[in-house]
């Protein structure tokens, strides 16, 4: 099998040429928007998200804030973030139309309905999950910090 190409700038309109000697590729975010932008019917797709539900019942986290273990007041720093969040989240439809990648209102619609906002116990419960799996399939450490939520 041949590398996955890595450098974002050459794959930011992906193609299906792309795939040649592959036998897949992962897209995210706005690479992933722009591929399925086009019909490609010879491709499968699999949602990490869906494909994760399916297999645990638990909703997919596909993006945390992390705050490193040795910072001295992680409830402030937390705290900061969550103000951030909550004034972002009051400009939300205002940032979907100032997109300048994607089409205002389908930026505004993914922001508003296919992005959540929240880390609620079920969310928590598929990150610990997750953690799990990678340490028994030895992709992280046994012994890293825990999770801990703030």
């Amino acid at each position: 099998m041949q590398p996955v190409e890595r450098d974002p700038r050459r794959l930011a309109g992906p193609r299906l040429a792309h795939f040649e000697g592959n036998r897949g590729l992962l897209l995210i975010g706005d690479q992933a928007i722009r591929f399925r932008e086009s019909p490609h019917e010879e491709v499968e797709y699999l949602d990490l998200g869906q494909e994760w539900l399916a297999k645990t019942g638990l909703p997919f986290v596909y993006a945390v804030w992390q705050i490193r273990p040795e910072i001295a007041n992680a409830p402030a720093a937390a705290a900061a973030l969550r103000a951030i969040k909550t004034a972002g989240l009051h400009r939300v439809r205002e940032i979907g139309r100032l997109q300048k990648n994607f089409d205002p209102k389908f930026a505004e619609h993914y922001l508003t309905e296919h992005v959540h906002f929240e880390l609620a116990a079920e969310e928590k419960t598929g990150l610990a999950r997750f953690r799990s799996l990678l340490q028994k399939h030895g992709l992280i450490d046994a012994s890293a910090v825990p999770l801990r939520f703030v």
